[in-house]
């Protein structure tokens, strides 16, 4: 069952009640099925990038990071900084995040009791925290030592800071590879790119393999994976192959019966009209799911997606 978000909701994330937190009307805002919370007044400018199962949120406000918890809320940087981005927070209130420092450099860091620890890189200038577990392990990505000649965009893996240690993560054969999403069992869902640096795919990085599962694509040369849940359903955007319309479709991966295939979330969801489900950004345990529909005219809109119960055959 898809349900449509306000039209002026920009939608980033999904908590396990399948509150949607995003920005709306000039800041922050929450939306549920009981109606929207907007934040615009308390946190003018503000976006909401990130929401725990206890309704707190985090997000950036101006050039500082911000945590809204309680109705009251707090706001940092990471000096020097001159962005400091809170991009993830879990149910103990840590918050990972990243800092801008200039072009091409930028800090990620775990927050927590007005903290901040910096994460490191593997030798270059770039580290990224997209996602925090429940043990607060981050995963996001970091860069390597460049030659001088990759300055505007670095080589980059994706990785996990646990123990007080940045882990690299590798890649499917490609220069880059990110991480945008960690589960509680610490298996990671991101992308990576193939040895021809052209081709990118969704991966699923399990922890008891120690290895990078190609998750592959909908018959495109790409795909992302963005988000993971506690069973290991995976969610993304995959390209489709087709010579015209919509090149991208959301997908989903491990769920349904199909624990090793990758099903495009627009057979699975009817009455959709001239709309195409192009990506799917989060999933949580319950196996709501985040995603953004467009049409033919263009237009998109955040929708969350629910599972209904199977009808089952007549019997004979």
């Amino acid at each position: 069952r898809m349900t449509w978000l306000p039209q002026d909701f920009t939608a980033a994330g999904l908590d396990g009640a399948g509150r949607v937190v995003g920005t709306a009307q000039g800041g922050a805002a929450v939306w549920s099925t009981g109606g929207t919370t907007y934040l615009a007044s308390l946190l003018p400018g503000s976006e909401g990038l990130a929401i725990n199962n206890g309704g707190s949120i985090v997000g950036r406000i101006g050039s500082d990071a911000f945590v809204y918890a309680g109705g009251a809320f707090s706001i940092f940087n990471v000096p020097p900084a001159y962005g400091t981005w809170a991009t993830a927070i879990n149910d103990a209130g840590q918050v990972a995040g990243f800092g801008a420092l200039g072009f091409s450099e930028t800090h990620a860091f775990l927050y927590q009791s007005g903290a901040v620890t910096q994460l490191g890189s593997f030798g270059g200038t770039i580290s990224v925290a997209n996602a925090i577990n429940a043990s607060g392990h981050i995963a996001g990505f970091a860069s390597r030592a460049g030659d001088g000649d990759d300055w505007g965009d670095p080589r980059r893996t994706a990785s996990v800071y646990r123990d007080g240690v940045q882990h690299d993560l590798g890649s499917l054969g490609g220069w880059f590879s990110e991480a945008n999403d960690i589960n509680d069992a610490g298996f990671v869902a991101g992308w990576s790119g193939l040895e021809d640096n052209f081709s990118e795919r969704p991966f699923l990085f399990s922890p008891e393999e120690n290895r990078m599962i190609d998750l592959g694509t909908l018959g495109g040369v790409s795909g992302r994976a963005n988000a993971l849940n506690n069973a290991g359903v995976v969610v993304g955007l995959s390209g489709i192959g087709s010579v015209g319309g919509f090149d991208y479709h959301a997908f989903i991966y491990g769920a349904g019966g199909q624990p090793d295939g990758m099903l495009d979330l627009n057979a699975l969801v009817g009455g959709r009209g001239d709309w195409q489900l192009v990506n799917a950004l989060d999933v949580n345990d319950a196996g709501q799911i985040l995603a953004q529909a467009c049409n033919g005219l263009g237009d998109c809109r955040a929708v969350r997606l629910d599972l209904v119960t199977a009808v089952p055959e007549p019997g004979s």
